[in-house]
């Protein structure tokens, strides 16, 4: 999956539940960095986390992967 196309599917979501990075990064046990870099495409995103991060977005996992 393109990592830039993910970082904004996760902006996406972040903003419209109301979040900010850090409260973001807070939720996944994760710094304001390591969200700003997911939402840039600057990182990848361990499989493992993305479960964690659709919960704590209020979406499905698949939502991470839509028209991809």
């Amino acid at each position: 999956m393109d990592t830039v196309a993910l970082g904004n599917r996760i902006r996406q979501a972040r903003e419209s539940k109301g979040l900010s990075q850090e409260e973001l990064a807070e939720m996944i046990g994760k710094d304001q960095r390591a969200i700003s870099e997911y939402e840039r495409g600057k990182r990848r995103i361990a499989v493992a986390d993305l479960p964690q991060l659709a919960q704590a977005l209020s979406v499905s996992l698949m939502y991470f992967f839509e028209d991809v």
